[in-house]
């Protein structure tokens, strides 16, 4: 499974949400609130062993859709192997 629906499958079972309602375009704040974010950034941490920002605030990286969480851990991950 790529990262992408990895993440997909992470949200979806953290948040107890149908897989059909988290999709690459789905904006985590229609996900849940600030705490159930919370809870789901450590899942993905611990999954892809990367500290994942919660404000990151490189030029063009945003953590506001499903996608985006996607890239910024095959950033994290990328650079985590290339140490």
């Amino acid at each position: 499974m790529d990262t992408l629906g990895r993440v997909q499958k992470i949200i979806a079972e953290q948040l107890e949400r149908p897989s059909d309602d988290v999709r690459p375009e789905t904006r985590l704040e229609n996900l849940g609130d600030s705490l159930d974010l919370i809870e789901v950034v450590y899942a993905l941490e611990v999954e892809f062993k990367v500290d994942v920002p919660l404000n990151s605030k490189a030029p063009g990286e945003s953590l506001d859709t499903v996608q985006d969480v996607a890239r910024i851990i095959d950033r994290l991950v990328a650079e985590r192997e290339a140490a």
